[in-house]
Parts: structure tokens; sequence; C-alpha cells
């Protein structure tokens, strides 16, 4: 849980700002958010009308995912033929029992606009009295057909208490829009605020100030904390949580509400028994790359990536798991970047040091391709292949701006010398 002050008022000493946006609705159509949860059963279809109800499953159907308890959809509703005016939208869900909901109504506003919207070219606001229309005070915008700005209202002269903010736009044809209206709260504060010393929460009913359940907080202008709150005794269902805070003086801020819902679960969670990953593009459930785990309800594992045929580049790696009922993980993806090694040492020349017993190995640098080199490791062998592999036969180790290496009181035999560069990455 996030918390700031919390006075919920513009002070008058200050300003206020007002974040703004203008939607334009065509006649053709509008796009709305549908939001609707149901309880227990799961959703098997939704649907909208206008005005007047045509009886379940007659309206217009509203393409949603079905078999989930939750739908949270985007949908184009079709105004063909309905009158200019205020209707009124309603929609509702069915569930797998074909039990429908009461209907959601919002009402609209359909109007003919040219096809080719003219630009809001003006935007102004005025509190409390309208002064008419251009009167007000100007906001500065930059003309378009949508906007979004952030403008700073002068409080000067308004009294303390409550008070209407208006805002409205006008376009290229000189119209203007309907006002936009904000109440708020104008109060002279002092011009140091003092600390937030303390927070509570209670739950549905307001046990007086100070009286809720104390939230640990450290002191300060804003602060930011995460606490637990006790559901014990409280019945399923929903409920309100409110958290409101106080500052040193002694002052609590108006109530922070949101909406909970408490519900008795008992369910035992299966363990996880497998994982894997995959690059770039999902290859389906079980066709990545398996993860080795140990079977436990939580895992922590350590796994290395194969990263071969990988160009160099960012690339995203994608994990996820599986329970013992095969049910798989949602993926939690990581970003890595693939570089390519540096290049190898080029013109490697030996000489042999006859009076003191050493061979003298010189090459020209590395080309380094995502990083400086940082060292060169020299390795001699009697073997042409350096068998075994690894860095059995290193023999010296040179810095990045050092390309030439002595391998003193070298014995008479037949020696083969190989020179790798290495960057920042150990590579």
């Amino acid at each position: 849980m996030i918390f700031h002050r919390q006075h919920w008022h513009y002070p008058k000493n200050y300003h206020c700002l007002i974040d703004v946006a203008l939607m334009l609705l065509t006649v053709f159509g509008i796009v709305l958010l549908l939001a609707l949860t149901t309880k227990a059963q799961t959703l098997s279809g939704a649907e909208y009308y206008i005005d007047s109800d045509p009886g379940y499953g007659m309206a217009t159907p509203i393409p949603i995912q079905v078999g989930g308890s939750f739908c949270d959809t985007a949908f184009t509703v079709n105004l063909s033929g309905i009158s200019v005016g205020f209707h009124s939208l309603f929609t509702r869900i069915r569930d797998n029992n074909g039990v429908w909901s009461l209907p959601i109504v919002k009402p609209i506003l359909v109007e003919n606009i040219p096809a080719g919207f003219a630009n809001v070219t003006a935007a102004e606001y005025f509190l409390d009295s309208d002064p008419g229309f251009g009167a007000g005070t100007a906001i500065p915008i930059t003309a378009g057909q949508t906007i979004q700005t952030t403008f700073v209202a002068s409080l000067t002269g308004v009294q303390s208490g409550f008070h209407s903010l208006f805002v409205r736009m006008c376009d290229g044809n000189g119209k203007w829009s309907l006002p936009i209206v904000k109440p708020i709260l104008v109060e002279t504060l002092p011009a140091t605020n003092p600390n937030i010393s303390g927070a509570e929460y209670f739950i549905d009913t307001d046990p007086g100030y100070g009286a809720g359940t104390a939230i640990p907080i450290t002191p300060g202008q804003t602060i930011n904390t995460i606490f637990t709150v006790t559901l014990s005794g409280l019945s399923n269902g929903f409920h309100s949580l409110h958290t409101r805070t106080r500052d040193s003086a002694g002052k609590w801020s108006l109530p922070h509400v949101k909406s909970i819902l408490v519900e008795t679960i008992s369910i035992t969670l299966p363990n996880i028994t497998g994982g894997e990953y995959y690059l770039d593009s999902d290859p389906g459930f079980g066709n990545g790359t398996p993860i080795t785990v140990t079977q436990s309800q939580t895992i922590d594992v350590t796994f290395i990536a194969n990263l071969t045929g990988l160009t160099a580049g960012m690339h995203n790696l994608t994990v996820r798991m599986r329970d013992a009922n095969g049910q798989w993980s949602l993926p939690y993806l990581y970003q890595v970047n693939v570089q390519e090694p540096p290049g190898e040492p080029q013109f490697l020349l030996i000489t042999y040091d006859a009076p003191n017993h050493r061979a003298i190995l010189q090459w020209s640098p590395s080309t380094p391709t995502s990083g400086p080199i940082r060292w060169y490791h020299i390795h001699r062998s009697t073997n042409p292949y350096f068998v075994p592999s690894g860095d059995t036969y290193r023999i010296g180790t040179t810095t990045g701006t050092t390309y030439v290496h002595y391998d003193e009181n070298v014995t008479q035999n037949q020696y083969y010398y190989r020179v790798t560069a290495l960057d920042d990455q150990a590579r």
C-alpha cells in the first residue's frame, strides 16, 4: 500500500495541477471497456443493447473469452440507425448455467460529427461562475484532434472552502465543448508541511481517529509502505478497507478506501515437478529446453542456458514451471545481451633466443567485438592438439595491451604454442 499526504485539497497559496484529456465520439461507433465478474460460475457470453431490452440472448453479442470468471474487454458499439441525442447503453453477461447478470447501464451522447474533425485549438478554465465562452483563463495547448496537457490554475483571491473548477475546449470552427467540472478544496496551509507521523486502517466501520489498527511507518513528508491487514473475524464477501495518516500536528487525512473481497480458500498446492526455458520464440508447452528441479512447492534453481547459434544482440530468455497436475505457470521473461567473443590474435611469430635458452612470442592484437581485450593467455604443449583440453598448458598471461611473451629456460624439444585473447567477461 502506498501513502502520500492525504489532505486531498489544493493549498490556497500554491497552484492546482489538472490533467485534461479530450475524447471525441462519432456517430458510427464507440469503443468501450467492459469489466465484469462472476462468482463461482464461469462466463459463457455477453451482449449489449441500446435503450430497449430485446430479451435475454437477443441483443448484440460482445466477443469475450469464455470459461473464465472475469471479463475485461474492449468492444465497438454499432450506432447505425440511432438518432442524435442522449441514449442508454446496457451490457450484461451470462454464466455457464445460462443465468444472465443484471445489466450495467451507461449514458451516451450520439452526435453527427463531420468526417474530418476540426483540431482543438484553444482551452480555458474558470472557477465557480461561467464568464462566457472565451472569457475564461486560457490554458496553453498544442493544437490537435486530441490533447492531453497539465496546467497551473491560479487560486489568487479565491476564498478557503469548496469550489468548482471548470475546463472546456474550442475547436477550429469556434465550437466550444461542454465543460468538465472538478470539485476542489482550497485551504491556507503553513509554509512548511509537518511530517506524516502515524497511519492506521479500519474495515467497514470507522472506530474513530486513532482507534484503528496502527500501520508501522517511518515519519516523513511522503511515505511508501507495505502492511498486512488482519482479516480475522471477517465474513466472506466484499468489505471496505480504509487507510488514513496523521501529521505531527495531530491532524488526520481523509480516509483512502479500497474494496476487498474476503474468501475462505482451502487448497493444497501441488509440487513443482519440472521447468523449461526458450529463447525468443515460444515452441509450445513442453517443447522448450528442460530445466531440472528438485520437486517442491517452492523452488530456487540455477541453470545454464545454451546460447549456441544466437546472433549478437538482445534476446528474450523465457522460463516457466510445471506442477504435478501438468499445469504450466505463466512465463517469466529475462532480457539477455548476447555478445561475440574477441577475435583471435593475428600473425603469431615465434623466435628462439639460443644464448638465453628462451622462446620469444610476438603477435598482432585481437579485434575486440564487445569490449576491450583484458588478457592474453599463452599455452605451450608437446601435443599439437593440446590434449587434454582446458587450461592445463598455460605458461603465462599478459595484459590486453602487451603483445610479446618470453618463454624462459626452454629445454630442447619440439613445442607447440597457442595464444588466446579474453575480454572483460573472460570470454
